[in-house]
């Protein structure tokens, strides 16, 4: 999935609506970076296992919850904001979940 929202961030934000999306995906990337980290400080300290299965169920919900915005077909430029804000959380959660 961040390969995903940082090979195609740009298009899909672009597709979504979203004003500026490169400032989006910059933000993206640095949330990435800094869930890298936490992910690895948070795989010493809890564990590969119960970290691994707590994001994937997190990763899931958001996956359910952008499913859900962009079945109407993204009309608003809420919705649009919404997708974006909601793949960053994605991006960050699949860094520090599966980083380990």
């Amino acid at each position: 999935m961040v390969s995903l929202t940082t090979t195609y961030g740009v298009v899909i934000l672009i597709a979504a609506g979203v004003s500026d999306p490169f400032r989006w995906q910059i933000l993206t990337a640095v949330l990435a970076l800094v869930g890298l980290v936490l992910g690895g400080i948070l795989n010493d300290k809890i564990g590969r296992r119960p970290l691994a299965i707590g994001g994937l169920i997190l990763v899931a919900i958001l996956d359910f919850a952008a499913g859900g915005v962009s079945f109407t077909g993204l009309v608003t430029s809420q919705q649009g904001l919404a997708l974006a804000g909601i793949s960053i959380v994605i991006a960050f959660a699949c860094q520090v979940a599966f980083s380990g």
